[in-house]
C-alpha cells in the first residue's frame, strides 16, 4: 500500500463558488463568510456533491491522483491518502469535502494537517512571520510522518498540487529531503509528470562506481570520475573524509547510500 501526501489548494471552491454563488462568492480572504459555510453541513453537502458528479475537473488533487493511479494500475484499496493544507476556513471546507469524496472512493484517510495560513487570526503585523513559523513547521512535521509512515507502507509519494507557492514548495522540499518521488499535473500540456526520489537519475556506470566506493569504504578524489564528482557532491551522495585541506578522500553520505538501495547491483 502507497501512502500519497497532497497538498490541497482552493480550486474545488472556486468551482463550486462561481457556479452556485455567482457574483455573490466571497473571496478567499473573506474568511467570516466561510467560516459560517463551513458551519453549515448542508454547504459542505452541496459541495461534496458537486465534487462527485465530476471529480477530476472540479478538483486538481482529485485529477493528479487518479492520473497517477491510471499510470500505475493501482485501486483505491492500494492507497491511503494525507492531505495537507492551511489552517484557514476556505481550505478546510475543501479538506473535509475531499475526505468525504475519497473514503466514499475507498480510500484510506489521513487524518489531514493543518498550519499556519495567510488568513489565520492574527494581528497583521504577525501574519508574514505566522506564514513562516508554519511552513517550517510544516516541513518538519512531513518528514516526521515520512519516517514513521515507512514502517507501514511500501513506498510514500508527494502530490504537492495544491495551496499557496510557498505551500507547494515545502512539500517537494520534503519529498526531496526524505527521498521520496514526486509528481503532478503540467499546467501547459496537462500531462501527469513523475520526478524520482531526490531528483536524481544517475546514469548506469555512475551507478556502478557509487557501488564501489560503498564496497571500499572511500575512494581517492583523483580516481572519481570527472563527469560526476560534481553532481555528487552538489546532490550530498559524497562527502569529504578530511575536515581540513588537503581534501583527497570522499565516502558515501547517508543519502548516497539510500540511493543505491533504489539502484542494486
Amino acid at each position: 500500500m502507497e501512502l500519497h501526501v497532497v497538498s490541497v489548494g482552493n480550486s474545488l471552491l472556486r468551482h463550486w463558488s462561481q457556479t452556485a454563488l455567482g457574483a455573490h462568492a466571497p473571496r478567499m480572504q473573506d474568511e467570516d463568510q466561510w467560516q459560517r459555510m463551513l458551519d453549515d453541513p448542508a454547504v459542505l453537502q452541496q459541495i461534496t456533491a458537486y465534487l462527485t458528479e465530476n471529480p477530476e475537473t472540479r478538483s486538481a488533487e482529485v485529477r493528479s491522483l487518479t492520473a497517477y493511479m491510471r499510470e500505475h494500475h493501482l485501486h483505491p484499496h492500494d492507497v491511503a491518502v494525507y492531505l495537507v493544507g492551511t489552517r484557514t476556513a476556505s481550505n478546510e471546507i475543501v479538506r473535509q469535502a475531499l475526505v468525504r469524496y475519497l473514503r466514499a472512493c475507498e480510500f484510506a484517510i489521513y487524518h489531514p494537517k493543518t498550519v499556519s495560513g495567510y488568513f489565520a487570526d492574527t494581528p497583521c503585523t504577525h501574519r508574514v512571520d505566522a506564514f513562516k513559523r508554519g511552513m517550517l513547521e510544516l516541513l518538519q512535521h512531513l518528514i516526521d510522518i515520512t519516517h514513521h509512515a515507512r514502517r507501514e507502507y511500501a513506498q510514500i509519494v508527494f502530490n504537492p498540487t495544491g495551496g499557496f507557492k510557498a505551500h507547494v514548495i515545502v512539500v517537494a522540499l520534503a519529498a526531496f529531503m526524505t527521498g521520496c518521488p514526486l509528481y503532478y499535473i503540467h499546467e501547459e500540456f496537462a500531462e501527469l509528470i513523475e520526478f524520482p526520489p531526490m531528483f536524481y537519475v544517475p546514469e548506469p556506470q555512475e551507478v556502478q562506481c557509487l557501488h564501489e566506493i560503498a564496497r571500499s569504504g572511500t575512494i581517492d578524489v583523483t580516481k572519481c570520475p570527472e563527469p560526476y564528482l560534481r553532481r555528487w557532491i552538489d546532490f550530498g551522495l559524497v562527502e569529504w573524509l578530511e575536515t581540513k585541506p588537503p581534501f583527497r578522500q570522499l565516502r558515501l553520505t547517508a543519502r548516497g547510500r539510500a540511493l543505491l538501495h533504489l539502484y542494486p547491483e
